[in-house]
């Protein structure tokens, strides 16, 4: 079916690593002339996007018992332009399509991209929503959102992956940035981490984890670059321990592109990962990995082959990691080189392609 007709449902009012999947995969199906439609929060920074590359969307309010309202939106909207599908690209658009099909008439087949290893909930509306005779597939993120939704979900069938995917041009060669800014010197390691400042990424053992690299002597330097609700608690936390001289927090970035490059190390220390596209996008920057073995980081990490894999939850594994790292140079040249190499089979345009397949699949 090639004159697909989409409409997307985000419901995200902030950019993280879902949002972008949703850009690259619009932006590649409308090279190919898939009319498609975003339905997303009013003031959002998804709007914003829209707007600034002038892709097509709605809007819609966030207030009170969203669910219902929005549900309500949708069905009219769907109505109104015959689409082919609904693509919900997060749990609370994923709630709102069952309701419009339940309560709205709506009767377009919803597909679910499932970005997240957390469990779903056991109660009945839960394992309602997730079999909904609606919801015609779900696109997981890794093998082991599948094999985590596989044991809510009836209809294995329905379940698919495809991985998230990263622009592998975006990065531009290693500049100085990031050193001029904090003042570090030459013969400092710099160790950074992209990551919204949230419970699942962990950046307490990223912090401890320099804790221990410190004290035990290395010259090093630690920055992580990303906001989010725990920045007071984290502040808090390093100056408790007088270390704003050595971990510095520095708040969401644009210029990514630049400064991940910069970094001598990548340091992920996530709970929770339904992929892992900071990691993606490390190993596509020429930057070495050390991580946790979270979620769907293990789907794409072989330990000590394109990265170190540490335990979730222990700083102390991570801080080994770090060190082991920078124990023998030319290894870790060896494994920057294969990282690069297995970065290439993660490109947006893969993860577009895979996503129509799916869509096309229901039909």
């Amino acid at each position: 079916m090639s004159d697909l007709k989409i409409l997307h449902l985000s419901t995200a009012t902030s950019w993280r690593g879902g949002e972008q999947q949703l850009v690259y995969l619009y932006k590649e199906l409308n090279l190919i002339r898939i009319t498609q439609l975003v339905l997303l929060p009013s003031g959002s920074a998804l709007q914003n996007y829209c707007r600034f590359e002038k892709m097509s969307f709605e809007t819609f309010k966030k207030k009170g018992f969203m669910a219902l309202g929005l549900a309500s939106t949708l069905a009219k909207l769907a109505r109104a332009n015959s689409y082919d599908l609904v693509a919900c690209h997060d749990s609370h658009a994923h709630s709102a399509a069952v309701y419009a099909s339940k309560f709205f008439g709506l009767q377009l087949p919803i597909v679910v991209h499932r970005k997240v290893d957390f469990p779903v909930g056991q109660n009945f509306i839960s394992r309602a929503k997730y079999n909904h005779p609606s919801v015609k597939a779900f696109i997981c993120v890794s093998e082991e959102v599948r094999r985590i939704l596989g044991k809510t979900v009836r209809k294995a069938q329905s379940l698919h992956v495809v991985y998230d995917g990263i622009d592998l041009e975006r990065f531009k060669e290693p500049g100085k940035k990031l050193r001029k800014e904090l003042e570090i010197a030459d013969d400092e390691l710099l160790i950074g981490n992209v990551a919204a400042l949230t419970h699942q990424k962990d950046h307490l053992s990223f912090i401890k984890s320099a804790e221990i690299l410190l004290a035990a002597g290395q010259k090093m330097k630690f920055v992580i670059l990303g906001d989010g609700e725990l920045m007071p608690s984290l502040k808090h936390y390093i100056q408790g321990k007088v270390l704003e001289k050595e971990i510095y927090l520095l708040g969401f970035r644009q210029n990514i592109d630049e400064l991940l490059p910069e970094m001598d190390l990548f340091l992920f220390s996530s709970r929770k990962e339904g992929l892992g596209t900071s990691v993606l996008d490390a190993f596509a920057a020429g930057v070495p990995v050390v991580c946790t073995d979270a979620g769907g980081l293990k789907n794409i990490i072989r330990h000590q082959e394109n990265a170190y894999l540490g335990k979730v939850g222990d700083p102390e594994s991570l801080a080994e990691g770090v060190e082991w790292m920078f124990s023998d140079e030319e290894r870790k040249l060896k494994i920057v080189r294969q990282a690069k190499e297995d970065v290439q089979e993660f490109s947006y345009v893969k993860m577009a392609k895979g996503c129509l397949e799916v869509y096309q699949s229901i039909f």
